[in-house]
């Protein structure tokens, strides 16, 4: 990744007001999800997830990202998830799609990265959210307050139910 463009994210980043706190999905009431929906599994085991979210009575933002915005009109509609395509975030310019700035400043009690990419618009949008805690894969980074060490290669649901166990198992513990 561009150094210039960390640095700069990095200094956004220290200007966003955020209450951190910790939610399982017994005590959240809103959660926002970042995923992947240019693959096909990817998008499958993300609607699974954020439908096992809202029968949990969570209410849930998510943003799907595309390579091409126009793709994004070929999806059925679920509740709660807009697309995006990833040229639609740009560090120098104002991110240009209105959805995800509406995203980026919902105080959502967990966000939570499913992408599975390293992707500077995901982190981007990371960044700049007002989240109170931040949940991803492990990836050394300053982004999230929970990361979990289980692999870049693993596939999403996988990855879903390694979030729902872990949440739990904090829940139980405290």
């Amino acid at each position: 990744m561009n150094t210039i463009s960390e640095y700069i994210l990095r200094k956004k980043s220290a200007t966003v007001k955020r209450a951190k706190a910790f939610h399982n999905f017994s005590s959240a009431k809103v959660v926002g999800i970042i995923f992947n929906a240019a693959d096909e599994n990817s998008f499958l085991s993300s609607i699974d997830f954020i439908k096992y979210l809202q029968n949990q009575e969570i209410k849930v933002k998510a943003i799907g990202f595309v390579k091409n915005k126009e793709k994004s009109a070929h999806f059925p509609y679920f509740k709660g998830v807009k697309f995006a395509a990833y040229s639609e975030i740009s560090l120098w310019k104002a991110i240009k799609n209105d959805e995800v700035n509406r995203f980026v400043n919902t105080n959502f009690d967990i966000l939570i990265d499913i992408s599975q990419k390293d992707n500077f618009a995901i982190k981007s949008i990371i960044a700049l959210s007002k989240s109170k805690m931040r949940i991803s894969r492990f990836m050394e980074d300053y982004l999230y307050d929970i990361q979990l060490k289980i692999g870049q290669d693993k596939p999403v649901d996988f990855v879903t139910k390694q979030i729902v166990y872990y949440l739990g198992s904090i829940q139980s513990a405290v």
